[in-house]
């Protein structure tokens, strides 16, 4: 930088003297010019001279802050101000019991939180996504039969993703869900096996469905009992 710097002076001093020689001043402007600028170009050639051999180091004041000496600089790697490397302080975590969600009864003008699987039942929705035993199957029993009651024309809605079922607890909800007026719509969201997929298909004609993805997997759920009843 510092011998860029007095190049540059050079040339201009250079510029400065020939433009001097052609305009022909008057004698003693002519004198004195000559006078003030050979010393001037002869020490900025020094300079340029020394500052090109490594000859000393031509430092500026210290006011101004800036050195222009051969003095290797280190530079600070500056820190990250973005997010990616702040700790989070709001990870949400999942809830290890059953989800609340806010719920606003029917005239009233307030909200309450209650169950997520409670709030389905509030909009006839029924999520069967465990295997079907005989505590399950009393369970969806008898929310089939209150919401028959609550309304025996409105439809029910049931969610299946069920990884099994027993043999007579899912032909206890079978029974169930034919001997009810109203309609019931089923859907298939994930993967019911077995017995599962039966009920699935036990919905109201026109009104049974399943999502993209979903599978079913039909297996011999539940008749191992029945041979073994047989052989006895």
């Amino acid at each position: 930088m510092t011998q860029l710097f007095l190049l540059l002076l050079s040339c201009l001093f250079r510029i400065f003297m020939a433009f001097s020689g052609t305009t022909r001043p008057a004698p003693s402007c002519a004198f004195t010019t000559a006078k003030v600028a050979t010393p001037l170009l002869l020490l900025v050639h020094a300079l340029y001279i020394m500052s090109s051999l490594g000859v000393g180091a031509f430092v500026l004041p210290t006011s101004t802050g800036i050195s222009t000496s051969r003095t290797p600089m280190t530079i600070q790697p500056r820190a990250r101000t973005d997010l990616a490397h702040k700790p989070r302080s709001n990870v949400v975590m999942m809830p290890a019991s059953e989800p609340a969600v806010p719920y606003k009864a029917p005239g009233t003008d307030y909200h309450r939180y209650v169950g997520i699987y409670q709030r389905l039942y509030y909009d006839r929705v029924l999520l069967c996504g465990q295997f079907i035993d005989d505590r399950v199957a009393n369970q969806i029993m008898s929310i089939l039969w209150y919401l028959h009651n609550e309304d025996k024309h409105k439809p029910i809605y049931m969610y299946f993703n069920v990884p099994g079922a027993m043999l007579r607890p899912a032909l206890s909800v079978f029974d169930t869900m034919q001997a009810m007026s109203n309609e019931i719509e089923t859907i298939n969201i994930g993967l019911t096996t077995g017995m599962g997929g039966f009920l699935c298909a036990a919905g109201t004609h026109g009104r049974r469905f399943a999502l993209p993805n979903s599978r079913f997997l039909m297996q011999k759920t539940g008749f191992e009992e029945v041979r073994e009843k047989k052989r006895c």
